[in-house]
């Protein structure tokens, strides 16, 4: 069985939303690629748990709104073709990007609204 990716709602509470089953590190890497670094708690590259400062993610949705009604993304803010391989990659796995988009707002509208970062874990 896979593992989904959910948002932390309130420290070790976890939200409702499953999203992106064994495509965490996916989607982690198109935040990052979006200009949301993610900051994760481990040193091997797995994203099992990571948490991101609240404006970079809004920004990253911003990105994806853009990306979605086929905008021109602003270059300076970030790398075009990373933001292409990320999407390719979870577009591999089946995911739309109007998918992403409902995710990270799922995600959003779940985090821990007392906090400046979000939260997720691969459970």
């Amino acid at each position: 069985m896979g593992k989904s990716l959910r948002v932390v709602s309130k420290v070790e509470e976890y939200g409702e939303n499953e999203r992106f089953n064994w495509a965490f590190n996916e989607f982690a890497n198109l935040l990052d690629a979006l200009g949301c670094t993610p900051c994760i708690y481990c040193e091997d590259g797995d994203y099992s748990r990571f948490d991101v400062q609240l404006v970079e993610y809004e920004q990253a949705m911003k990105c994806m709104e853009k990306v979605v009604k086929g905008e021109l993304l602003d270059h300076t803010r970030v790398c075009l073709d990373d933001v292409e391989e990320a999407l390719r990659k979870l577009y591999d796995d089946g995911f739309t990007k109007e998918y992403i988009l409902e995710a990270m707002k799922s995600f959003h509208e779940e985090r821990d609204k007392r906090k400046s970062y979000m939260v997720f874990q691969a459970l």
